[in-house]
């Protein structure tokens, strides 16, 4: 058996590592660094995480799910500008209420694309039955009477009844045309390039078309309102002059949203103490929402509409006057 010395065995002087700048292990360590940087912040990681849980479209992020995930509101609000301005996400008024929800933009478009063809949809049905002639009625989403030539439907023009099937059939068709393409414009121009919660019908008509807006007029937009992508604001002039945004479908989710909140409520309202442990609650299967109970504890923990503690037997979630 051979031995080897001892001084054999120690790092010499040429087997001392040298840095190297232009080695490839060095690019791949700072290659390493710039990724770091590009590590998704607080407010992004619950961003997708609430996207994962709704898997509903458009996905409905309400701020109170955001507050329950993160927990510094300041960096929170500022991060969500960010991701505003990055033409991520889109912020949105709840009707009734100064709270706000928020869906990423590609939704948005993808709701403006089914908004479109439901609205096709109606001009075929309007096409195969039409209706008398009559002026549209109030409605409490234009907020007011809207004045104009009689119309059909979703704000087709009334075409008279004494002409031929095949010449309806083509002047509805090309009406058809030039009432969809408004969606269009609306998801190319105006949502990418827009942040607010209400919008001026001169400044929607200069994003949406910027050398011919002049030439525009409010009947060439009332197709959005019908598809609920705007409504008329309460307090604006003449009641057409300024628009509240919105996003189609949302109504829907929102409406479960709500549902499955009060369910979860009066389920603990019915309680002794008017309390129940959280794992009772997480397993809760819900007849009012298609959502996961869980999905709705952490809306009304970060609404503070209910309160989380910890006991000896496991955690227990209480209405906050019953504590």
């Amino acid at each position: 058996m051979q031995y080897r010395k001892f001084s054999s065995v120690l790092p010499t002087k040429k087997d001392e590592v040298v840095y190297d700048p232009d080695s490839v292990q060095d690019d791949i360590l700072f290659t390493d660094l710039e990724d770091i940087e590009d590590f998704p912040n607080d407010t992004q990681t619950a961003l997708q995480i609430i996207r994962q849980q709704n898997k509903q479209r458009p996905c409905v992020i309400l701020k109170t799910h955001l507050y329950y995930l993160v927990k510094d509101k300041t960096a929170l609000e500022r991060e969500l500008m960010e991701q505003q301005y990055e033409g991520i996400i889109r912020e949105y008024q709840l009707p009734d209420s100064s709270d706000s929800y928020y869906v990423f933009v590609e939704d948005v478009i993808e709701a403006l694309s089914i908004a479109k063809e439901q609205y096709l949809t109606k001009i075929e049905q309007n096409l195969e039955n039409p209706p008398e002639d009559q002026p549209i009625a109030k409605s409490s989403m234009h907020c007011g009477t809207l004045t104009g030539p009689p119309a059909i439907g979703y704000g087709l023009r009334a075409l008279p009844f004494n002409k031929s099937l095949s010449e309806r059939e083509k002047e509805l068709l090309k009406e058809k045309e030039k009432k969809t393409v408004v969606f269009d414009d609306f998801a190319a121009n105006f949502v990418p390039n827009y942040i607010g919660l209400t919008v001026s019908s001169e400044a929607m008509l200069k994003l949406m078309y910027p050398h011919t807006w002049l030439d525009k007029s409010y009947d060439d937009i009332r197709p959005l309102i019908h598809a609920r992508a705007i409504t008329v604001s309460i307090g604006a002039k003449n009641g057409v002059q300024g628009f509240q945004l919105a996003c189609p479908g949302a109504e829907i989710v929102l409406a479960q949203i709500k549902r499955g909140r009060t369910e979860i409520i009066r389920t603990i309202k019915r309680t002794r103490y008017k309390e129940e442990y959280l794992a009772v609650l997480e397993n809760k299967k819900l007849k009012n929402s298609s959502f996961p109970s869980s999905f709705h504890l952490k809306d009304l923990l970060g609404g503070d509409y209910v309160e989380q503690f910890e006991t000896p037997t496991g955690t227990v979630i209480a209405l906050p006057s019953h504590r």
